[in-house]
Formats: C-alpha cells, structure tokens, sequence
C-alpha cells in the first residue's frame, strides 16, 4: 500500500470516527444468546465526506476549503465535538477569531465536559486580552 492510499485510508476512519455521532448507546442481540453489546448510531455518510474533504484541505493549508468542508460536515452532525473544533481551527487559521469564539462557545454548551473546547476558548480569550474568561476556561479544565 502506497502512502497516499494510507493518508485516505486514515482520512476516511477518522471521518467515520468523527461523524459516530455521541447520543444514546443501544443494544443489539447477538445470535441467539442473551449478550447484549453497546452500539452507538451510524455515523452520517455526508457528514463524513465532508469532514475527510476538510481534513484533506486541511493537510493541503487550503483553510478556506477546510471551512467550508467542516461547516458542510457539521449541518449534517452536530453532535460531533471534533466537526465544531475542526471549524473554530479552520476560522483561527483564517485569522477570524470572533467566528471561531462563536463555534467554540456553541460546541461549549452542548459539550461541557469536553477539555479541548475549554482550552482553545481559554486560548482565544488570552489573545483577546479577556483574562477573567480565561481563567475560568482554565477552571473548567482543572
């Protein structure tokens, strides 16, 4: 397998990963025995084509692309905490820090327990001069 077949082959678990969806668990029946197993919900196969198309675009520093990628990724699953900071790194490379403040804060609400939300917002904050929302991102983190 040559190298570029690897990346995709990467791309595309990570895709399918990323776009797992983080809802209820479910379980399954498997054969005729009484085990059950934890399953999550089928990843979205939109959602995941666009995410490995902006994890691509990504790779390449065309951030633009990227954006447009994970924002695309994102209208089909929200419930992916890596599509909202794979768009707030596309808006921050892109130098748009108010945007990517906006995504972070959003994924913040649905995922308050997820510490590289808590630390890229404390990273924008500092460079916003917002020492008081920093420390209490940082706060959240501890």
């Amino acid at each position: 397998m040559n190298r570029l077949q690897k990346w995709i082959l990467m791309l595309l678990l990570a895709g399918m990963v990323a776009c797992a969806g983080q809802g209820k668990l479910s379980f399954i029946k498997i054969s005729d025995k009484k085990e059950a197993s934890p399953q999550k919900e089928p990843f979205n196969a939109d959602a995941a084509k666009y995410f490995i198309r902006g994890t691509t675009a990504k790779l390449l520093d065309d951030w633009k692309s990227a954006l447009i990628n994970f924002q695309q990724a994102l209208l089909y699953d929200s419930s992916s905490v890596t599509i909202y900071k794979n768009v707030a790194e596309s808006y921050l490379e892109l130098k748009e820090t108010e945007s990517a403040r906006k995504v972070l804060e959003n994924a913040e609400k649905k995922f308050p327990n997820d510490i590289d939300v808590h630390y890229m917002l404390a990273s924008i904050y500092y460079s916003m001069h917002n020492f008081d929302a920093t420390q209490k991102q940082y706060e959240k983190i501890l």
